[in-house]
């Protein structure tokens, strides 16, 4: 089953490939999610030796216990979808999702967060537009205000690609990371919003933001190096 899932998503790949595009097509940064039930140290050495340049392993940290039907996670970042091949992870590969990043706020140096908030929303139908006009006229200031403040590390905000449809329970995701895990508690400076925005009510963007979406679930991933 595992064997046909990678065949039918690399197949997938190929007839986007062949339509002709040109790279300016698919020219946003795609980020891949690669779920993995992990049952053995070689499998995690496998996974631990793809996470290298632009690519992370992660462990859910939060949730924990067996249910579940994945223990690590694989992010992998490309400059745009033709480089988005899938990665041989020696049959621990549960599932792979595809996003296109639609914003980042980080830190003026950039490096790996040690753990990972992951919010799943699904926006309401007919409210994407506006969902991201808050998010990034608003929200990716304001987090970049946080990263430059040291409350955390980055923040970026993941729209689903493929697979796509009503059977799956979110659109977008938010990666919120953190560089301790005192720091996810970490209270905001008070004026962190005015820096980003001015007079402008928080309260008033908040609530509408909360209102054009649902959140489905949420978890802590922290990170894994055997280095």
């Amino acid at each position: 089953m595992r064997l046909f899932k990678h065949l039918i998503y690399s197949w997938l790949l190929i007839i986007i490939n062949g339509l002709g595009l040109s790279v300016n097509a698919f020219s946003e940064q795609v980020v891949q999610l690669n779920y993995l039930q992990i049952e053995s140290p070689t499998q995690l050495q496998i996974a631990h030796n793809a996470s290298k340049g632009s690519s992370q392993l992660y462990k859910r940290h939060y949730p924990q216990g067996k249910r579940g039907d994945y223990s690590y996670i694989l992010i992998r970042t490309f400059d745009n979808w033709r480089g988005a091949e899938t990665v041989n992870l020696d049959d621990a590969l549960a599932w792979s999702s595809l996003y296109t990043l639609e914003g980042e706020a980080t830190k003026e140096t950039k490096h790996p967060a040690a753990f990972l908030v992951v919010n799943e929303m699904q926006v309401h139908a007919g409210k994407q537009s506006r969902y991201l006009e808050l998010e990034l006229s608003y929200f990716k200031p304001f987090h970049t205000e946080r990263a430059n403040a040291g409350v955390m590390n980055n923040w970026q905000l993941l729209r689903r690609d493929f697979p796509y449809g009503s059977v799956y329970r979110s659109d977008y995701l938010t990666l919120n990371g953190f560089d301790s895990w005192e720091d996810i508690k970490k209270n905001n400076p008070p004026d962190i919003w005015k820096k980003a925005h001015g007079d402008v009510d928080f309260n008033l963007i908040h609530d509408e933001i909360l209102g054009l979406r649902d959140t489905v679930n949420i978890e802590i991933w922290k990170r894994v190096n055997l280095d």
